[in-house]
């Protein structure tokens, strides 16, 4: 009898699956071959597959190619924050060192969406990658890319500074050829990049994660009334840092003039820690809640000069807003902000202190307290807050007194996102889902929770059917203390479709035991599943492991860590490579429906050098 039943083992793959690997597969030899160098014969295969392919199938094979930042259930190392050269997956080690190839095979005008990752391609590359993108569109004979409605080059670095001319030229020519992009996200930006964006007709969603010859005059291109962008961006990040010719004033002129702006952010979260920076000007950035207050106070201002009889207040379409390193006034948003339901906050305990002294240390339990929080937070699908403790020890973590009254009006939060809570005494996980019997996503990093011992009588009240996606990061002491944490998930959490628990580091922790993760198999629904296991009960009994994934019945994708010990931590580092792929071998061998990686933030040295 298979190992597997029949519902979790891989069935015959179709002829388009099996038709895609293979022509990926001629593709990568092309691209890699002596054969690229003849410019006659990258023409010849080029229309050869734009001539057999349709162009979802051409936007798929590229997609497989080049991996997307935001698939990190196939590509672990896909959407790192660190320059990295990955050396475990063939289609990293193709990115890396071949991209530009790849985008003049692969890029025309059926493809629709683009997606790269600068931090994972070559630094020599950069040039050639940003010049191979403008150079198929404007080669002869020349035609527009209609079908292009989504552009994503990430990554950007003080490395990509150096492309700023080429992401201008860039600029110029999707304006100009592929006026139907919505979606469009630079590594870079300046002036000149920002002018062309703003004529590009259906622009909705722009991010810049870096700014280089940039001033006011760049968002005034964008707010300009002949520009199309005026009327139509509806998203704008941009990473903006204040200088002498870019300050908050200009920013809020801008804001004030975005009537159709439903996102906006200087990338405020960037900024410098103050602990780290040491100088009494933290980050130099111009934060967003402080330009909107400005806006504010300006319009309040500009009425009363014109004699305008009753409130004049300030009118945004915002749907989403970052408050960091600032002390929330809720009335503002309730005033100016009123359709806004998506709300994070991020703050430093040490700018409450001398020579700052930008807020009282005490705002956050004091703004809960009022009315006006009261009446926006049962506004809100989704909170993201941040708080000092994830800096600095000995900061505001939440107690449990502040968590009760935060909590008790979120009754219609769909996401929750808590960083640095509890830390002074754990928060209670299970009450979290009663007071919020919509949430979907619940995220927790460096959160010390608490989770009840006796399942002989699960309280329904705390049962949540809604949760779909739970992810626990960065906190090692509950996984050590709470011996059954995977029991209460699996009891009280049984709608899981994703669920990812690592620690901040697996050096010194003992990872959880095949039993414990077998508490987890009763979760019907589990898809996606990322976990730390031990060294120490596995090295020796592979094969359990084997015996455990087979009882989760809809498991398709699996991101192991190691606890090492830090008596074996010498043996251990040695035996990940060889338990990874014993465990790879026999799920293959057994027809497993299960991708399997190893978890990149976890043991990074497995899977690449670092340039």
């Amino acid at each position: 009898d298979p190992m597997f039943p029949p519902r979790a083992r891989k069935c015959a793959s179709s002829l388009y699956t099996c038709a895609k690997k293979v022509s990926t597969r001629l593709l990568v030899q092309f691209i890699n071959s002596s054969m690229y160098e003849r410019e006659q014969s990258v023409r010849k295969v080029r229309k050869y597959i734009r001539q057999s392919l349709p162009a979802v199938i051409l936007t798929d094979i590229l997609s497989s190619m080049v991996p997307v930042p935001s698939d990190k259930w196939r590509f672990p190392c896909a959407a790192t924050l660190d320059r990295l050269h990955c050396k475990m997956h063939p289609e990293c080690e193709l990115v890396y060192g071949r991209l530009d190839r790849v985008i003049r095979v692969m890029f025309s005008e059926d493809i629709s969406q683009v997606s790269i990752n600068l931090k994972t391609v070559n630094i020599d590359l950069y040039k050639q990658v940003i010049a191979s993108l403008t150079g198929v569109m404007t080669k002869l004979p020349s035609r527009p890319f209609p079908l292009l409605t989504s552009l994503v080059v990430c990554g950007g670095s003080v490395h990509s500074d150096d492309i700023i001319t080429r992401i201008e030229e860039l600029c110029e020519v999707l304006k100009d050829f592929a006026g139907n992009i919505e979606n469009l996200h630079l590594p870079v930006a300046s002036n000149l990049s920002l002018r062309s964006v703003s004529d590009i007709r259906r622009i909705r969603s722009l991010r810049a994660d870096r700014t280089k010859a940039f001033n006011k005059r760049g968002l005034y291109h964008l707010c300009h009334p002949e520009s199309h962008s005026r009327a139509g961006l509806q998203v704008l990040h941009l990473g903006v840092f204040k200088h002498t010719h870019f300050e908050k004033q200009d920013v809020a002129e801008f804001l004030k003039c975005m009537k159709n702006l439903l996102e906006f952010s200087l990338l405020d979260s960037d900024r410098a820690l103050v602990r780290l920076d040491g100088s009494c000007t933290p980050g130099d950035k111009v934060l967003t809640y402080s330009v909107f207050k400005r806006a504010m106070r300006d319009t309040e201002e500009s009425a009363s000069i014109r004699g305008q009889i009753g409130p004049h207040l300030l009118a945004t379409n915002l749907r989403a807003m970052s408050v960091v390193d600032r002390s929330l006034k809720p009335h503002y948003i309730l005033e100016s902000a009123s359709l806004l339901h998506r709300l994070s906050i991020d703050w430093q305990q040490e700018l409450s202190f001398p020579p700052f002294n930008r807020f009282k240390s005490t705002w956050f339990t004091d703004m809960m307290k009022g009315q006006s929080w009261v009446t926006l937070s049962k506004r809100l699908t989704r909170l993201d807050i941040t708080f000092p403790a994830a800096y600095s020890i000995n900061s505001y973590s939440l107690p449990l007194e502040d968590y009760t009254r935060l909590m008790q009006n979120l009754a219609n939060l769909e996401e929750l996102r808590l960083v640095g809570a509890g830390q002074g005494g754990p928060i209670p996980l299970m009450p979290t889902l009663q007071y919020c019997p919509k949430l979907r996503d619940l995220v927790l990093e460096k959160c010390p929770v608490h989770v009840p011992d006796n399942y002989e009588v699960v309280d329904q009240r705390f049962v949540s059917h809604s949760l779909k996606r739970f992810f626990y990061l960065g906190e090692m002491s509950s996984l050590l203390v709470h011996d059954f944490m995977m029991r209460g998930i699996s009891h009280y959490m049984p709608a899981l479709t994703e669920l990812e628990i690592q620690p901040q580091t697996v050096l010194g922790y003992c990872g959880l035991r095949p039993d414990q993760v077998l508490e987890l198999s009763s979760l019907m629904h589990l898809e996606k599943l990322s976990l730390p296991l031990s060294i120490r009960e596995c090295i020796m009994n592979l094969p359990q492991i084997i015996f455990v994934l087979r009882e989760f019945p809809s498991l398709r994708f699996l991101t192991l860590s190691w606890g090492m010990w830090c008596e074996s931590y010498d043996i251990s580092r040695g035996k990940i490579s060889y338990m990874m792929a014993w465990l790879f071998n026999a799920l293959g061998a057994e027809n497993a429906n299960i991708h399997l990686e190893l978890s990149y933030k976890q043991h990074p040295r497995e899977f690449c050098d670092f340039v």
